[in-house]
C-alpha cells in the first residue's frame, strides 16, 4: 500500500461522506448510526482476489509475500520434485504450514520424514498449530453431533468479519482447546465493529457538515490548510504509524491474535480517548486552521487504519475506505510505506499515561459509588511528573473535575511495597534473599538517590524490585507508580451541575432514539414539579440548550417524538423531544 493514501476526488469523499451521515443503506453494513450492525458489503464482495496476512490484494507487496505466493504456485504446479529442480528448489521449503495440533504426529511428521529422507532439510521455516473447536457440549465440533452453532447464520447475522475475528482472537489459535459459541462472534461485533463504525460516523457527519474535504479546501470554494498539529494529533499520528508496526511484528510470527489485538487496542483508543477529546473542537462553528488539522489527523487515521486492518477486516475495511473516498478497492492498495517522521514514542507514552489516570480515576468513582458524570471539586495525582501541568485541561475535563494538582503527600495516601525479582535476586543472593524478603515484608527498606533501594544491609539494583502503591481510603486508588486522590464531596452547585449533565445524557439519547441528525434542531420540553430542576435550569439552561442543538420550555410537547421519565430526587421529570419549527 502507498503511504500516502489519499483519498479520489473530494467529490467522491464529500457523497461518501453524505451517504454515511445520512444514514442511508447503501450496502448490507448498514446504516451508519450508532445502532447500525455493520455487516459484509457488497463492495467487499467485490474484491475476488483472496487477501494474505502480508498483502490486501494485488498491489505491491512484501518480498516474503511475493515470494511464498509463486514459490506456492509452482510447488502447486510441480507435481514430481526431480522433474524440474530450478522450480522446485525456489519454492523449497515452504514458508508455513498450519493444522490442528493433532497433525504434528501426523501431516507434519509424515512430511517431515520423507523431506529428511529425500532432500536432508526440513519440508517447511514455520508450523503454525491451533487448538481443536469444542461445542457447547464440550465435545470436539462434528458433523455427526451437530453440536455447533450455524457458521452461515453467524455470518448472516454478524457478518463474515466478525466470524473471521472471534476465531483468529481466540484461544485456538496458540494451541488451546476452546469451547466455541455463537455470542464470541457477537462479541466481536461489540469489540471491532461498532467502535469504527461509530468512529466513522461521528467523523463523517461532522466532515460533511463543515464542508471539509482532506488535503485543502475547508470552506466550499476557497483553499485552506491545515493549522500546526496539537499535540493530539501528534500523539494520534504516532500511534497510527505504531499500529502498522505491532501488526507487521505479529504477521512476522504468523500471531494472528496479537495482530487482531493490536486492531482491537488501535480503534478503542480513536474512539474513546481522541476522537472524545477532539469532538469538542470539531462542534466548535466554522473551519478554521486548527479545526482543520484535527480532521485531517482523524482521516489519516481511519484510512491508514482501513489499509492495515483490509486482511483480517476485509469487507468493515473496504466500508471505510469507500466512506473515506478511497478510490477502488482498498484490497488494490498498497501495504503502508514506512513513515518513521510520524513517530514520537515519548508522547505517545505519555497519552498512555494520562488514560491510565482517567482509568484509576474511574476506579475511585466507581468503589465509592459517585456517577461518572457527576463533576467534583478537584483531583490530586502523583506520577505523572512534568505531564501533569502539561495536560492540566485535558485531566480537568476527562475527571470531570474543576481542579488538579499535584499530589505531595504521597506517604498519607498510601503505603509504598517493593515487589522482588525473585529469579534475579536469588542468584545474586542466594540464602541472604530470605532476610530481605522478610525485611521487605516488614517495610524496613529505604530508597536511595540513585533509585536503588537497602533491606537488610543488602542494596537492592532498581532492576530488581518494582515499586507500588497501596492506597489508603475510598477515595484514593493507585496502580504502578500513579496515585490518584479525588475529593468527593458534592455541594449544591456540583449537583445541579451533575443533574445538568444527566439531563443531557437523557437528550442525546433521545436524539438517537428519534434517529435525529447531528445539526437537527429540537425543543426539549420538561415536564414535572421540581425544585431541583428549577434551580438547575437557572444556572445551566444555556448549556443544555447548546448541548442539544435546542430551545427550553419547562412544559410537556403536544407533537413530541421522543420522551421519557426522570427521576430527581422525590420527583419525576418528563423529558420529550419535538422537531423547531423552521
Amino acid at each position: 500500500m502507498t503511504s500516502g493514501s489519499r483519498t479520489g476526488s473530494r467529490t467522491r469523499a464529500t457523497g461518501r461522506c453524505r451517504a454515511i451521515a445520512s444514514g442511508a443503506r447503501r450496502s448490507r453494513c448498514g446504516a451508519a448510526t450508532p445502532a447500525a450492525r455493520p455487516r459484509s458489503s457488497a463492495a467487499g464482495r467485490r474484491s475476488r482476489r483472496a487477501a494474505t496476512p502480508w498483502s490486501t490484494g494485488t498491489g505491491r507487496r512484501s518480498t516474503r509475500s511475493r515470494g511464498a505466493a509463486a514459490a506456492a504456485a509452482r510447488c502447486g504446479a510441480c507435481r514430481n520434485p526431480f522433474a524440474d529442480t530450478a522450480a522446485f528448489e525456489a519454492a523449497f521449503p515452504g514458508d508455513f504450514i498450519v493444522e490442528y495440533i493433532a497433525q504434528t504426529r501426523g501431516w507434519f511428521y509424515t512430511m517431515h520424514v520423507l523431506s529428511t529422507a529425500l532432500f536432508d532439510a526440513p519440508p517447511f521455516r514455520h508450523a503454525v498449530c491451533h487448538g481443536v473447536l469444542l461445542g457447547e457440549d464440550g465435545r470436539k465440533m462434528s458433523k455427526r453431533l451437530r453440536n455447533y452453532p450455524d457458521p452461515m447464520a453467524l455470518v448472516a447475522e454478524h457478518g463474515s468479519d466478525a466470524l473471521r475475528a472471534a476465531l483468529l482472537m481466540s484461544g485456538a489459535v496458540s494451541g488451546s482447546d476452546i469451547r466455541f459459541l455463537g455470542a464470541s462472534v457477537k462479541d466481536a461485533v461489540r469489540r471491532l465493529h461498532l467502535p469504527l463504525w461509530n468512529a466513522l460516523h461521528l467523523y463523517t457527519a461532522y466532515a460533511l457538515g463543515d464542508g471539509f474535504a482532506p488535503g485543502g479546501g475547508g470552506e466550499p470554494g476557497r483553499p485552506g490548510r491545515p493549522g500546526r498539529p496539537g499535540r493530539l494529533e501528534r500523539a494520534l499520528a504516532s500511534e497510527t504509524e505504531l499500529l502498522r508496526v505491532e501488526v507487521e511484528a505479529a504477521m512476522a510470527d504468523y500471531d494472528f491474535a496479537r495482530a487482531y489485538g493490536a486492531l482491537e487496542d488501535f480503534i478503542t483508543t480513536l474512539s474513546t480517548w481522541y476522537l472524545r477529546l477532539l469532538k469538542p473542537a470539531l462542534w466548535r462553528p466554522g473551519l478554521d486552521a486548527a479545526k482543520r488539522a484535527s480532521y485531517e489527523a482523524l482521516h489519516g487515521a481511519l484510512a491508514q487504519l482501513a489499509r492495515v486492518a483490509a486482511p483480517f477486516l476485509p469487507f468493515l475495511a473496504e466500508e471505510v475506505h469507500a466512506a473515506l473516498g478511497g478510490p477502488g478497492s482498498v484490497h488494490l492498495e498498497d501495504w503502508p510505506a514506512p513513515r518513521d517522521e510520524l513517530r514520537d514514542d515519548a508522547l505517545v507514552a505519555e497519552m498512555r499515561r494520562l488514560r491510565d489516570v482517567v482509568r484509576i480515576a474511574r476506579r475511585v468513582r466507581e468503589q465509592a459509588g459517585v456517577k461518572h458524570r457527576q463533576p467534583l471539586r478537584r483531583a490530586r495525582i502523583a506520577g505523572l511528573g512534568a505531564a501533569l501541568a502539561a495536560n492540566r485541561a485535558l485531566l480537568e475535563a476527562e475527571l470531570n473535575v474543576k481542579a488538579v494538582d499535584e499530589l505531595d503527600d504521597v506517604a498519607g495516601a498510601v503505603r509504598t511495597e517493593l515487589v522482588l525479582d525473585y529469579a534475579r535476586l536469588g542468584k545474586r543472593l542466594r540464602d541472604r534473599v530470605k532476610l530481605v524478603a522478610a525485611a521487605v515484608k516488614r517495610g524496613e527498606f529505604r530508597e536511595l538517590p540513585d533509585g536503588r533501594f537497602e533491606a537488610a544491609g543488602e542494596l537492592l539494583e532498581a532492576d530488581e524490585v518494582t515499586r507500588r502503591f497501596v492506597a489508603h481510603g475510598a477515595a484514593v486508588a493507585a496502580e504502578g507508580g500513579l496515585v490518584v486522590a479525588l475529593d468527593l464531596a458534592v455541594d449544591d452547585a456540583l449537583a445541579r451541575e451533575g443533574l445538568a449533565r444527566e439531563l443531557n445524557r437523557t437528550v442525546q439519547d433521545l436524539r438517537k432514539q428519534a434517529r435525529l441528525g447531528y445539526t437537527d434542531r429540537i425543543v426539549i420540553g420538561l415536564a414535572g414539579a421540581s425544585p431541583a430542576v428549577d434551580a438547575m435550569l437557572a444556572d445551566h439552561a444555556a448549556w443544555l440548550a447548546e448541548q442539544g442543538t435546542a430551545t427550553l420550555t419547562r412544559a410537556a410537547l403536544a407533537d413530541r417524538i421522543a420522551s421519557a421519565m426522570v427521576e430527581v430526587g422525590d420527583a419525576t421529570v418528563e423529558v420529550s423531544l419535538a422537531r423547531a419549527q423552521v
